[in-house]
């Protein structure tokens, strides 16, 4: 087990719960979600970690179904909202004619989370991939999410989160120049930045069952493996995005 703080952490991310049809991974069904849950609870107590669930985008599912069944197993979780999509669909993403389509977060259900314990971090203003901003749109990414986030809960926010994970050493500095304590990335086989300050979690997806969660506590190569083949196809969303911004120009 990987020690990021004081405390041996095991940081696990998920997106969104729902039981509506969705192409991809990232959409887990409300009973696995429960019976992640419940093996959860019995890792953290037989391996004596502290086990943080983690919601990137900050789609409305956190708030009503996530967080009620979080309650029911002793649960906080930390949640990463796209600060600029506050109480509207995720038309920042590839949506597949809407069959992906999900409503955010609104600013009452932040506050709420975060008055029941949960930690509020940012995942930007657009959910837009940091390293192909200029500096004035980077530090307004950074900087108006943050106060965005800040006003909602009247607590500082010292999470962030990039979009894809994609990150740099400047695009580091840039982070903590603001405030930000932490930054959380997408565990790899050989961490690339080997600092106090950077959390490194583990990805969770719809084919992952309870024995998946057992092999990630343990840092298991294999579930390492397929996390990061199945992340990487996750940024093909920016190459794609690209394209269909070109597209819209030319034609």
């Amino acid at each position: 087990m990987t020690k990021f703080t004081d405390d041996n952490q095991f940081s696990l991310a998920y997106h969104q719960l729902g039981n509506n049809l969705s192409l991809g991974l990232n959409r887990i069904s409300y009973s696995l979600f429960e019976s992640h849950l419940k093996a959860l609870k019995k890792i953290k107590y037989r391996e004596n970690i502290k086990i943080e669930i983690i919601f990137d985008d900050g789609y409305e599912s956190t708030f009503t179904l996530a967080m009620p069944l979080m309650e029911k197993y002793g649960f906080k979780g930390t949640v990463f909202p796209v600060a600029g999509y506050l109480g509207k669909t995720n038309n920042w993403d590839i949506n597949f004619f809407g069959i992906n389509s999900m409503n955010h977060l609104d600013e009452e259900q932040i506050y709420k989370l975060s008055e029941l314990g949960w930690e509020i971090g940012s995942h930007g203003l657009s959910h837009k991939p940091l390293h192909t901003l200029n500096p004035l749109d980077l530090d307004n990414e950074l900087r108006t999410s943050k106060e965005i986030l800040e006003k909602i809960i009247n607590k500082e926010v010292k999470r962030f989160t990039p979009p894809f994970s994609i990150i740099n050493k400047q695009l580091i500095k840039n982070i903590f120049s603001l405030g930000y304590k932490h930054i959380y990335l997408q565990k790899k086989i050989i961490p690339s930045y080997p600092t106090k300050n950077i959390v490194y979690r583990n990805s969770v997806y719809s084919i992952d069952n309870s024995n998946s969660l057992t092999r990630k506590s343990k840092n298991n190569i294999i579930e390492l493996f397929k996390e990061n083949i199945i992340h990487h196809c996750s940024k093909l969303t920016v190459i794609a995005k690209q394209l269909l911004w070109v597209l819209s120009v030319t034609l």
